[in-house]
């Protein structure tokens, strides 16, 4: 495997550690999770490079997007205060259904990497 290679797919487990917490906080499940980046940490597995450049660019976009605004959220109350507001069961208060409004932002960003659809041969065109 190629340098190149090796360090996009470290920068790609990189960025899935980074929002590994919040995805499941906001109930991304398990298999969705895998089907975007189960390959990535497969060591069997021989990804093309156009993989896994999309993989990284897929969670390169949302590490920058939702994520980022999930972070913005949780910055506006001490992580103490999150805590307690689970265990009050305290739903309401506006800070919450901001972030309840930015993970499923993030629930519905998170789809899985689609394979490039190839280009049909002009002879397949005939009219």
């Amino acid at each position: 495997m190629g340098k190149k290679k090796i360090q996009i797919i470290e920068e790609a487990k990189h960025l899935y550690q980074l929002m590994k917490e919040e995805l499941s906080a906001a109930k991304v499940s398990d298999e969705r999770l895998t089907r975007a980046t189960g390959r990535l940490f497969d060591d069997e597995a021989s990804m093309k490079m156009d993989e896994v450049r999309r993989v990284k660019k897929h969670l390169q976009g949302i590490h920058d997007k939702e994520f980022q605004r999930i972070k913005v959220v949780r910055k506006m109350c001490p992580s103490s205060v999150w805590a307690n507001y689970i265990a009050m069961d305290i739903k309401d208060l506006p800070e919450q259904q901001l972030l309840k409004s930015a993970q499923k932002a993030l629930n519905s960003a998170w789809g899985h990497v689609r394979k490039r659809k190839k280009k049909e041969k002009d002879s397949d065109h005939e009219s």
